[in-house]
């Protein structure tokens, strides 16, 4: 009995790698893409790789709203069924944010899961400082938690003093979509 008991879980293990292998993540995106673009985003100029289990989109620029927005170095989705995670590395922003913030995001990470379907967690560090990023799905709203970098505190002073104070030093973003 034990035995037929892994035997099944070791078909549906394998089954399920190879759904998420041999999953259409080219298609997937450029289905996306068609959603966000009724919402006025676009990406161009990349250039998509699917690399068996991630799909990895390099060299893209940012358009919301038909405004250069920001080059992407590297975006690499994980699409895993319980879990969903979203990777992106060198992310420069517009000229017109540099009144505001720094412009070279190092790293942004995203995970969504269906242990927690409601919301979307991540984390992102740059020239700015690092950053903890709650969104909530059902309320539709971004919160950003953000713990400033040196530069961030000396020349962005205005851009921080339209955020509120955190209790613990930092400073949070929020905002409904």
């Amino acid at each position: 009995m034990v035995k037929k008991l892994v035997l099944f879980l070791l078909y549906v293990l394998f089954f399920m790698m190879a759904f998420i292998y041999f999953s259409p993540k080219v298609n997937i995106y450029y289905f996306a893409e068609q959603q966000l673009q009724k919402k006025g985003i676009v990406l161009n100029d990349e250039t998509l790789s699917d690399e068996g289990f991630t799909l990895e989109i390099k060299n893209a620029v940012l358009y919301v709203k038909s405004l250069e927005t920001a080059k992407i170095q590297k975006i690499k989705l994980n699409l895993f069924l319980l879990y969903n995670s979203v990777e992106v590395e060198g992310l420069v922003l517009s000229d017109m944010a540099s009144g505001f913030i720094p412009l070279h995001v190092k790293s942004l990470y995203l995970v969504h899961t269906v242990f927690d379907p409601l919301h979307v967690k991540g984390k992102c560090s740059g020239e700015f400082g690092e950053a903890d990023i709650n969104i909530d799905l059902v309320k539709r709203t971004l919160q950003v938690l953000i713990k400033p970098s040196k530069k961030m505190l000396t020349h962005y002073r205005t851009t921080l003093r339209n955020l509120k104070k955190d209790k613990n030093g930092g400073f949070v973003y929020e905002q409904s979509f």
